[in-house]
């Protein structure tokens, strides 16, 4: 095999999936949704345990693309202050029981209880919800 034609795309899934879970995932996200099919299909499959800080245009295409391909796929978030309503508000997650809330201030929160707050419905449907600095 000559492997200056060797392809992404000619590795075995299980092997791709572990070259994506050894990437950031919100780049690899972002980079390859919507690129090709097999990619869109194992794309949920990876492995969402880091924290990162997303600028407006990926967290736009994160909130309008991303997050409903793969909302039913969520059942743990982690998310900052300055994303959290946009990311909770961009569609529902039938599946998600743990919101971790980092780097929240108490009174930012608390507004977040309200009856009026978009994702009051958010915290009435996880059974596990952290807070953290």
């Amino acid at each position: 095999m000559n492997p200056s034609a060797v392809h992404l795309l000619d590795l075995p899934d299980e092997m791709i999936i572990n070259i994506f879970n050894k990437l950031s995932n919100a780049d690899v996200l972002n980079s390859i949704l919507g690129a090709n099919r097999q990619l869109d299909r194992l794309a949920p499959k990876v492995s969402y345990n880091e924290r990162c800080s997303m600028s407006n245009d990926i967290l736009d295409r994160f909130c309008s693309y991303i997050l409903p391909q793969i909302h039913v796929n969520i059942n743990s978030l982690l998310v900052e202050p300055s994303s959290m309503q946009r990311i909770l508000c961009a569609c529902a997650f039938p599946n998600l029981h743990q919101l971790t809330l980092s780097s929240i201030e108490s009174k930012d929160f608390i507004k977040y209880l309200s009856d009026d707050s978009p994702v009051l419905c958010i915290f009435k449907q996880t059974t596990h919800l952290k807070i953290y600095d």
